[in-house]
């Protein structure tokens, strides 16, 4: 009731954010098709007009409970990381409980069992000129593919699981694969022509985030 409520001041609001060239990211789901569907109409509009007309909007939803990652795939498939005390607060999966604020390497890993991209609450990251943290890496992304574990976007793939990535898979394009731990942190990088093998310690919550400077990637 209280989204049908607030549909017409919710598209004002957001008209007048996209009429100055804004973008909106909402902490509060679409919750009534009408809204999904005219959020949709806008993206469409501002692709197809190159950002003249409509606008983008990211509505993610926070972690409090790992579950929620199901409920973005209505709308953005975007989790907010958890963080401090509620980071490691209870969760109804014990997979999940009193683990996953410890880290943006362990908050992504747990998003990408849900198929959605992270955006992180207050993760500190270290400031320098070499790549050392996952987040460093993880965007921009627009998405393709979205599957449990793996992440497939128009810049790059984010997964935890181990395979052959390649760019058009006929090309010789160069490909770069960086390997993080399970706290985000770098343990190696590897380049390759083509295709690319990424082994990864899966148990220990390894993540790779493979990418080429201009084109997708597909998996195998």
């Amino acid at each position: 009731m209280t989204g049908l409520v607030r549909l017409e001041h919710k598209k004002e609001l957001y008209s007048r954010i996209f009429e100055r060239g804004g973008m909106v990211v909402a902490n509060d789901p679409p919750v009534t098709r009408s809204f999904r569907s005219w959020l949709v109409q806008q993206a469409q509009l501002h692709r197809s007009t190159r950002g003249k007309q409509g606008g983008i909007a990211i509505h993610f939803a926070e972690t409090g409970q790992q579950i929620r990652g199901r409920v973005t795939h209505l709308f953005t498939p975007v989790m907010l990381a958890r963080c401090g005390t509620e980071g490691q607060s209870p969760d109804d999966d014990p997979k999940y409980n009193h683990t996953v604020g410890i880290s943006a390497g362990r908050n992504i890993a747990a998003h990408l069992d849900y198929g959605t991209l992270t955006v992180m609450c207050t993760e500190p990251m270290t400031n320098s000129s070499g790549t050392t943290n996952i987040l460093q890496v993880l965007y921009p992304f627009t998405p393709t593919t979205l599957a449990e574990g793996t992440l497939v976007g128009a810049e790059r793939t984010i997964t935890k699981v181990s395979g052959t990535f390649c760019w058009e898979c006929s090309s010789h394009e160069k490909l770069t694969a960086h390997v993080f731990d399970q706290e985000g942190m770098l343990v190696r990088i590897q380049h390759a022509a083509a295709r690319i093998v990424v082994k990864l310690a899966e148990e220990d919550g390894q993540i790779a985030v493979v990418s080429h400077e201009t084109s997708h990637l597909n998996s195998e």
